[in-house]
């Protein structure tokens, strides 16, 4: 891996020449020509960086295979634990969440690597979304109530719009 690094370093190391340009005219086919040369080097340090990648790939498929079977289960290991840790603090999280009556949303916000943390962040959470109490909360009038008696004597029948109205009509004229 570190011959790999080398010959990347010896590859990146530009060749800059001093051709005296700042004292001669302009060349169309001089600057074609520095150009066409410019544009291969970069072509065979593309070509280059690609094979030193494939070199790459290939000593890491090596290292690899040299491995023995008690590395890998130990890799494996490590990866099974750490996805289990993951697992269990989440349920932790939703098992306080539920005990403590929290949304969805909410279980998402809480923090802590034992289940007292996550306990105590709960209950801080619920005492920042607390609903305020009846007397902390002002008094705010509501929609009118319907009026479910009728005034008029029951003896009397019941009366069309338009005898309403002219009975109105009659007070507002006695008036």
């Amino acid at each position: 891996m570190e011959a790999v690094e080398e010959k990347v370093e010896q590859v990146e190391e530009p060749q800059v020449e001093d051709d005296g340009l700042d004292t001669e005219e302009f060349d169309a086919d001089r600057a074609k020509a520095k150009i066409r040369k410019a544009n291969s080097e970069a072509k065979n340090l593309r070509q280059r960086v690609k094979e030193l990648e494939q070199a790459e790939a290939k000593l890491r498929e090596i290292e690899d295979s040299e491995k023995s079977e008690l590395q890998r289960l130990q890799e494996q290991l490590q990866e099974a634990e750490k996805r289990a840790g993951t697992a269990h603090m989440e349920s932790l999280r939703l098992q306080v969440a539920h005990d403590k009556g929290l949304s969805p949303s909410q279980a998402r916000r809480l923090s802590g690597s034992t289940l007292e943390e996550l306990e105590a962040d709960a209950d801080e959470l619920l005492e920042l979304f607390a609903r305020p109490s009846q007397e902390d909360t002002p008094r705010v009038p509501s929609r009118p109530k319907p009026r479910l008696t009728d005034d008029t004597p029951s003896n009397e029948e019941t009366r069309s719009p338009s005898d309403i109205a002219s009975e109105v009509m009659k007070r507002v004229r006695g008036l």
